[in-house]
């Protein structure tokens, strides 16, 4: 039960932290992500691309286009508009992990596990607020995310 705790935690903390606008207009950027919940659901898939990948995209939103799976997307909804499922950044189902498991473990709903989780010291039901400074434009994104702006300039010449 500890380790389904644990792992809901962990999750939370880990979208928490990439809660910054330079991540969020690097989502922006390479695939339209403009909402609070479609963002959350691409921090899960970067999540699920593992640690190297994550911490990467944490040290700074530009090394994304360093990532082949970014790229193969990013080449993909360039060339064809709209990414199939398994190709999917959404992966919102990753955050009904611990919540399915709990549920399965103890019979209880998903609220006593977001109560566990804020007892011990994490306000789980924060709304979304990046931190850093808001922008959103594309003289911006040329100075602050150089090497995803450049490699999209390329792919559309």
């Amino acid at each position: 039960m500890e380790e389904i705790i644990d792992f809901h935690m962990w999750m939370f903390l880990c979208e928490k932290r990439a809660e910054t606008w330079e991540l969020f207009g690097a989502a922006g950027l390479l695939f339209g992500i403009t909402s609070g919940n479609r963002f959350q659901y691409f921090v899960r898939r970067l999540i699920s691309l593992g640690r190297q990948v994550y911490e990467a995209a944490m040290e700074n939103p530009d090394n994304l286009i360093e990532v082949s799976a970014v790229r193969e997307r990013v080449q993909y909804r360039h060339s064809v508009g709209v990414l199939p499922e398994e190709l999917s950044v959404n992966f919102e189902t990753l955050g009904y992990v611990s919540i399915d498991a709990y549920k399965r473990a103890t019979s209880k709903e998903a609220i006593t596990l977001w109560e566990a989780v804020e007892a011990r010291g994490v306000e789980i039901r924060e709304p979304f607020r990046p931190r850093g400074e808001y922008w959103d434009d594309n003289e911006d994104a040329q100075w602050r995310l150089p090497r995803i702006y450049r490699y999209l300039s390329d792919l559309n010449a």
